[in-house]
């Protein structure tokens, strides 16, 4: 299997005022292997996988500011915004709540495994805090970091909204994705005693 920290991301996408976005263009997401399970339960009748999960999750990485908006005027001094640099946010207690249905297949060792279907995912989550910080974010030549910084720990919960669920959508396919490698590598007699032969189809 992959390793889960530190992992790349790029070219992610969010709001920060309504006509301008903020794009990672290339960064490292750490904290996946840190994550705790709260609840991990797995119903063989219904064929579904509950899953509760909190994690602490930090992305750093290049920054790309772009796009207009006259509400900056009163924050940053200019309209328009085109701008790069580093800077990144840590995520505090990010709760997850996963259900997702599954399939029990045998494999040619005559052993029944599991695979979760990441595309019919239904998702709650929840962000406990979040801070950004940013470092030599410049329009032209001036610095917009401490200003841009001090906007975005101010409105982290607008941020988030528009991001937290773009960074779940996202992570979904990834984070069940290991979770399959991991089923497909362990028989389900490994951990569940029940006969499940009658559940395969």
């Amino acid at each position: 299997m992959p390793p889960l920290d530190p992992l790349t991301v790029s070219n992610v996408v969010v709001n920060i005022f309504d006509t301008v976005t903020g794009t990672l263009v290339d960064g490292e997401l750490k904290g996946i292997e840190n994550c705790v399970f709260n609840k991990f339960q797995i119903d063989v009748q219904k064929k579904i996988t509950t899953q509760h999960i909190t994690c602490d999750i930090a992305i750093q990485g290049t920054i790309k500011l772009a796009g207009k908006n006259p509400a900056m005027q009163a924050v940053l001094g200019t309209s328009s915004v085109d701008a790069f640099g580093k800077g990144g946010f840590k995520m505090e207690k990010i709760s997850l709540k996963f259900e997702a249905p599954f399939s029990l297949y045998k494999k040619d060792d005559g052993k029944i495994y599991l695979k979760v279907d990441d595309k019919a995912v239904k998702y709650l989550y929840n962000i406990k805090d979040a801070h950004f910080w940013a470092d030599k974010i410049t329009i032209g030549n001036e610095d917009i970091s401490k200003i841009g910084v001090e906007y975005m720990n101010k409105n982290w919960r607008v941020i988030m909204e528009s991001f937290g669920t773009l960074f779940v959508d996202t992570s979904i396919p990834m984070y069940f994705g290991l979770a399959n490698q991991f089923y497909g590598a362990f028989p389900m007699n490994s951990y569940i005693i029940e006969d499940l032969s009658s559940y395969v189809k």
